[in-house]
């Protein structure tokens, strides 16, 4: 793209919903530019996250974004989604502690339906279901059949490559410098270039609030994108044990385990510390592996004994409620913030970028999820407040 080009709408982050927008813009009919730093789906929390697909959440808004995220996933092609969904359903279970267990009953009762049946256990049942679990505390538990796992990456590089087929426009390798007011619209300063347009979407993960910064935007401090290292590695059973079948969110001892098709597992670790650079390198480290083994040991007999096979580090960007941040800039109306997911962004995003969409440029093409998005998101995110 030449320094002068103008566009319909510029979306800043090719993460998994900026590159969900973009695809869902240009299938609209807008002329857009897609602006990355690196490549789609190769940076912050899309490139590593275990990417956990379900329904089920202690939030009943999230939950339900969610359940229509899984309806697209499920039925991506049949959408006339692009590419591949990296969709695996090999079944989900959360595990609960003792707080609020009537909640979840009664919130897994709502979401329960023919095409997605969700459905609460009993704690007397569990082992019996779940072989591979050890003697716990849990209270109940939260079985999805076709709940599962995905590839983020993977996914944003569908729909980024199908982006492009479509006209998008690539901008990859470039550092946004500022957004600001243009009479036509927006001015958009990158490393390389100045772009003009009629509207902007800044979802840029843990880089987002510093972009805000350099624009001159300071959100409300409850709102502030702060950037949050996540550990994930990679561990391999040596003791044979029964293999874990399921994904598994174990409330109880604060934990995630997602198996791969190796044979491996990917184990959540802590999620250890703030950071100060939303691109700050973060490696693995020893402490972390250890913490990942220590709390898989807790769950399944088979991660007793584990060898770190793997372990990757990203940034991801929270707010302080664990909701995001979507909707127009207060007194720039051309700009729009789509950030702050809090780890849920993967599960929520098709159905998120279809809704962003919708409001910007106009409904989707298929007639499914024009009917999905008329309602839009509900209480799921905050909209955008100032300082």
């Amino acid at each position: 793209m030449s320094e002068g080009d103008t566009f319909d709408i510029a979306v800043i982050g090719g993460g998994i919903v900026g590159s969900a927008i973009a695809w869902f813009c240009a299938d609209a009919g807008a002329k857009v530019v897609l602006i990355e730093r690196s490549e789609p789906g190769a940076g912050g929390a899309t490139s590593v996250s275990g990417g956990i697909l379900r329904v089920f959440d202690r939030d009943v808004h999230v939950a339900r974004c969610a359940k229509h995220g899984m309806s697209i996933f499920k039925n991506w092609g049949k959408y006339g989604m692009p590419g591949s969904a990296g969709y695996v359903p090999c079944g989900f279970v959360y595990l609960l502690n003792d707080h609020d267990v009537i909640a979840a009953r009664g919130l897994a009762e709502q979401l329960d339906s023919r095409a997605y049946p969700v459905k609460f256990i009993e704690k007397n049942a569990i082992r019996s279901l779940f072989g591979w679990l050890k003697e716990g505390e849990w209270a109940g538990a939260v079985l999805e059949a076709k709940g599962g796992y995905g590839e983020p990456r993977r996914t944003a590089e569908s729909l980024s490559n199908a982006a492009y087929l479509r006209g998008v426009i690539a901008c990859t390798n470039e550092t946004v410098q500022s957004v600001q007011p243009d009479p036509d619209g927006v001015r958009i300063v990158t490393n390389k270039r100045i772009l003009f347009g009629g509207k902007a979407v800044l979802s840029a993960g843990a880089a987002t609030d510093a972009v805000l910064i350099k624009s001159g935007i300071i959100l409300r401090d409850d709102q502030r994108i702060r950037p949050r290292a996540i550990g994930v590695p990679t561990l391999v059973s040596n003791n044979g044990g029964m293999p874990i079948s399921h994904t598994v969110v174990d409330e109880l001892n604060v934990t995630y385990v997602r198996p791969l098709s190796s044979g491996a597992y990917m184990v959540g670790a802590n999620l250890d510390r703030w950071v100060t650079d939303p691109h700050e390198v973060i490696q693995s480290t020893s402490d972390q592996a250890e913490d990942a083994h220590m709390r898989g040991a807790k769950i399944a007999q088979c991660l007793d004994a584990t060898t770190v096979a793997d372990g990757v580090c990203g940034i991801d960007g929270y707010t302080i409620s664990g909701r995001p941040v979507v909707g127009v800039v207060p007194g720039f109306k051309e700009l729009f913030i789509a950030a702050g997911f809090s780890g849920r962004g993967y599960k929520t995003a098709p159905f998120v970028a279809a809704v962003i969409a919708e409001n910007l440029v106009g409904p989707p093409q298929s007639a499914v999820l024009r009917e999905m998005v008329k309602h839009g998101l509900g209480e799921y995110a905050q909209a955008p407040a100032l300082n």
